[in-house]
């Protein structure tokens, strides 16, 4: 009888030498201690193929493991250096691009503006003068004599806007433009317009955007 080491991918098919007459009634002490020797060997090769199996897989295992860790790395650091690209070339586009942006804005806010009414351009014009001159109770607002009218039919919802002025008197200019007035007050003379509204505005989004004012 021949006893053969099952074949193993870590381990060649290997055949024994020990063999035992199936017919004989009597065995001898020598073939069976090769019988036994025979069996002892095919378990230690098997264990011996299970532990080199066993060692391949833990090795694999690891080295799977670390370029696993590895490629991550790897895959952040390259993820970290697309941002930080796409980062610059987004700030240097917007720098580029700033001034074009606030045009494109103040044009629209003139449009706005330019499609209010007559009455809501002055109304505006003059709290941007009273707005300046808070704190001071007899006040003097000039305005172009053709506004003089609309102006006045404002007072009194403008002097519960600013409940500090006591007395505000209106008085026609024809050398003040349609959309300007100037406020005198103890403190000096200010001058407000939709025009210098729009500059406000303009200076603010330039100092928004990273531009000088």
């Amino acid at each position: 009888m021949a006893f053969l080491v099952p074949k193993h991918p870590l381990t060649p098919a290997t055949t024994l030498a020990a063999r035992i007459d199936p017919g004989a009634k009597v065995v001898r002490a020598a073939e069976l201690a090769a019988w036994h020797d025979a069996h002892a060997m095919l378990e230690a090769a098997r264990a011996q193929a299970d532990g080199i199996v066993a060692d391949a897989r833990r090795v694999y295992e690891e080295e799977a493991l670390r370029g696993y860790r590895e490629g991550r790395e790897q895959a952040s650091r390259e993820l970290s250096a697309q941002l930080a690209d796409v980062a610059a070339r987004t700030a240097s586009y917007y720098a580029g691009a700033a001034p074009q942006i606030a045009e494109l804005v103040m044009t629209a806010v003139r449009q706005v503006i330019g499609e209010l009414g007559e009455k809501r351009r002055v109304t505006a014009a003059v709290r941007q003068c009273l707005a300046s001159g808070r704190g001071q109770k007899l006040l003097t607002l000039r305005v172009n004599d053709g506004r003089a009218a609309l102006v006045r039919e404002q007072v009194r919802s403008l002097m519960k806007e600013f409940p500090g002025i006591d007395t505000l008197d209106v008085i026609e200019d024809k050398s003040i433009p349609c959309d300007t007035c100037t406020l005198e007050s103890g403190i000096g003379v200010v001058e407000g317009s939709v025009a210098g509204q729009i500059e406000a505005i303009a200076q603010a989004f330039r100092q928004a955007l990273g531009g000088r004012p």
